[in-house]
């Protein structure tokens, strides 16, 4: 009852998410105590769900201090009075570099792995967000008819949910057991084409864009910001709106992918991402593109 209040009718989003965090706090206070020498680096990724007096106990006890907000900084508020405790603070959104002190960044991937002959045209795995249910709904129930082979699922632990989606769209399986990272990059790499869909909730590029950067792959995407990246292709990347054809998409589908250069690829691999927001002295800075 107490968790429900907070996420519907307070709409504290991560409201759960702080109780697990708190719960780990007196353990974490115990292991920097303990802590006899000052360390290098200390990361936070989401440090919107540490409190601030966890965030100011480690910057003692490290010299360098870096936060990573995957997320949009207006999804989750409680980032803005954390942002300048740290000595570099990284934002994915190019929107959210108009605040103060934020510097920018993308996502990544990790080594990739190609297959030559793939098992599925088509790959998508997401969890249900409502907001951007409409748009996968209309895309698989648009290519439906063409003989593709498709791995799609949707994340859910709601059996209505569940029941709802395969009632609107019987291309999507649910799971209701999260993909692993390896069996998620498994599947990348027998894949042709990887889909993915924006929550509109930021502006930013998910992990699927570089999945498919990094494994040679070709992606769908309903976030329109991709083609102010310098690696956006139009013969490798197609950007879904409601005026797209299914010629259109089978087409791109069966069109060959035009290979990206390696020195441009490496900037978005993990090894330069960790590099750059550590400030090592061999990186790549990776941008982000002024939007319209």
């Amino acid at each position: 009852l107490n968790s429900f209040v907070h996420k519907n009718i307070l709409a504290e989003k991560n409201f759960k998410k702080s109780l697990i965090f708190n719960r780990e706090n007196e353990d974490l206070v115990f292991q920097l105590d303990s802590l006899s020498e000052i360390l290098d680096y200390a990361l936070f990724i989401r440090p919107d769900l540490f409190p601030i007096s966890i965030i100011e106990k480690i910057k003692t006890k490290s010299s360098l201090t870096v936060g990573y907000q995957w997320d949009g900084l207006k999804r989750y508020p409680n980032i803005y009075p954390r942002i300048n405790l740290f000595d570099r603070f990284f934002v994915f959104d190019p929107q959210d570099l108009k605040n103060k002190n934020t510097m920018p960044i993308t996502n990544f991937f990790t080594s990739g792995i190609t297959i030559s002959e793939p098992t599925y045209d088509i790959y998508f795995i997401g969890s249900y967000i409502p907001e951007r249910m409409d748009d996968i709904y209309d895309f698989f129930n648009l290519i439906s008819d063409q003989s593709l082979r498709i791995n799609a699922s949707i994340y859910t632990n709601s059996k209505k949910i569940s029941h709802t989606i395969t009632q609107k769209c019987d291309t999507l399986d649910v799971r209701s057991l999260p993909v692993s990272f390896d069996e998620n990059i498994n599947y990348v790499s027998k894949s042709k084409v990887i889909v993915d869909f924006s929550n509109y909730a930021h502006h930013g590029l998910s992990f699927r864009v570089f999945e498919a950067l990094g494994n040679n792959k070709k992606l769908i995407t309903t976030q329109v910001s991709i083609k102010y990246y310098e690696f956006y292709n139009s013969k490798n990347i197609l950007i879904l709106t409601k005026n797209t054809t299914k010629d259109e998409i089978v087409d791109f589908i069966n069109s060959a992918y035009i290979p990206v250069d390696e020195k441009l690829k490496a900037k978005y691999s993990f090894e330069n991402w960790i590099n750059y927001v550590l400030n090592s002295s061999y990186h790549t800075p990776i941008p982000l593109p002024i939007l319209d």
